[in-house]
């Protein structure tokens, strides 16, 4: 098996510490599951004797940053290793404007530059799988952006509102009978108070058009089972896409609910809440209504002044 390069992936990660030796090996280890060191060894793309002197905490120096990449990518998914755990039993820390590992791990993946990542043998099949980790590794950085944007709208659009906002470590949003469905994010804010609701959860649409709109229809059901409010929350429905707010909106106009409930266009890039359409409920409660429905609603005037 060729040797590996010796290259510096992680740019950025200043040696801060010496390596842990203890927690490197405990993480290998763990990152190997139920397999042998062998059949780790073989799919890592690495020589058996690399791996186990780091296990038996023998590699005083440390390794390379293309054996942490080769060991995060072909962990144990349950396992729990990541590459950033790996960099910190290292001694490694991330200086100001250092891209994340992750992005790092995916930009290599999309520029066709693992050849130091993947084993140097002709394995048609480990190269498949190395390279389907890595993309749904971008996927997954790439969800989270979005995710952050929603996020970060929203909570820049209540605090110029003077409301109190904190992200809550919940994530429930309806609760189920056979399971809960999960909101993307929950903010825990005042905004609400007068309807008695002091959490808010966001639910990202990722379909749009007629899909979106009949795919509410399910959550509608969980609802009526299980009304959040009763747990103290607002459920809102994001989307991006004008269209589909707009069917959302002339769908579910003339529908009360015994729930508080709410479709909100949002613009990300400029950190704007366009629209809000809250639902009218059908108990004694009046829903609090925030942000304009049907007109633009910019937080961020202040600042451009």
């Amino acid at each position: 098996m060729a040797g590996l390069k010796k290259v510096i992936l992680f740019e950025g990660y200043a040696q801060v510490k010496e390596v842990d030796q203890d927690r490197l090996s405990e993480l290998v280890t763990m990152a190997k599951g139920e397999r042998t060191l062998q059949e780790f060894a073989a799919e890592c793309g690495l020589n058996i004797s690399t791996l186990s002197r780091i296990i038996n905490k023998k590699n005083a120096g440390g390794s390379a940053d293309s054996v942490l990449a080769r060991i995060a990518i072909h962990a144990d998914p349950e396992s729990g290793v990541t590459i950033e755990k790996l960099l910190e039993a290292q001694g490694r820390a991330a200086m100001e404007g250092a891209r994340s590992p992750r992005e790092v791990l995916g930009s290599l993946a999309l520029e066709d530059m693992l050849s130091d990542l993947v084993p140097s043998e002709d394995d048609a099949d480990m190269k498949r799988r190395s390279a389907a980790q890595l993309t749904a590794m971008k996927a997954e950085q790439e969800e989270k952006k979005r995710l952050d944007g929603f996020r970060m709208t929203i909570q820049n659009a209540l605090l110029m509102a003077s409301h109190t906002v904190a992200l809550s470590k919940d994530n429930v949003a309806i609760q189920g009978v056979e399971f809960d469905c999960y909101a993307d994010f929950i903010l825990e804010t005042d905004a609400l108070k007068d309807e008695g609701i002091e959490k808010w959860a966001f639910i990202r649409l990722r379909d749009t058009g007629n899909k979106a709109c009949f795919g509410m229809m399910g959550f509608f059901g969980m609802m009526f089972l299980h009304n959040p409010v009763q747990e103290g929350r607002r459920v809102t429905f994001l989307t991006e896409d004008k269209a589909t707010y707009q069917l959302l909106r002339e769908m579910y106009r003339d529908a009360p609910v015994n729930a508080s409930v709410s479709f909100m266009l949002v613009n990300t890039k400029e950190l704007a809440v366009i629209s809000e359409y809250v639902m009218e409920r059908s108990d004694t409660k009046n829903a609090v209504k925030i942000f304009g429905e049907g007109q633009p609603v910019d937080y961020l005037a202040k600042f451009k002044e």
